[in-house]
């Protein structure tokens, strides 16, 4: 099912929220993005990298977190849309979540 999500299907948007913010994190942490984890310090300079959660910044040793927080990501979304916006979703009606998040691999 396709669908155009506006503040009056906040119900429905936020149904959706967990999926979609697992699906996008999933998919911007493969190529060509490579999104897997970034630097928590905003001085270092170093943004998102391939590199695994854990691992030690190579600007700052600082200790390398997600790429994504999802519960921050979901708020943003959120706020987005009661503020006016629009979003477009994909999902599966049966399971009411994106049908991409359904689906196995």
């Amino acid at each position: 099912m396709n669908e155009l999500l506006t503040k009056e299907s906040i119900d429905i948007f936020d149904a959706l929220l967990p999926s979609m913010t697992e699906v996008y994190v999933r998919e911007f942490a493969k190529a060509p993005w490579n999104e897997v984890s970034r630097c928590p310090d905003d001085v270092c300079g170093v943004d998102f990298t391939p590199r695994p959660v854990g691992d030690t910044c190579d600007g700052c040793a600082s200790i390398l977190v997600d790429a994504y927080d999802k519960t921050l990501l979901s708020e943003r979304w959120r706020e987005l849309l009661l503020a006016g916006g629009l979003a477009e979703v994909e999902y599966a009606k049966d399971c009411l979540h994106p049908s991409y998040a359904c689906a196995t691999e």
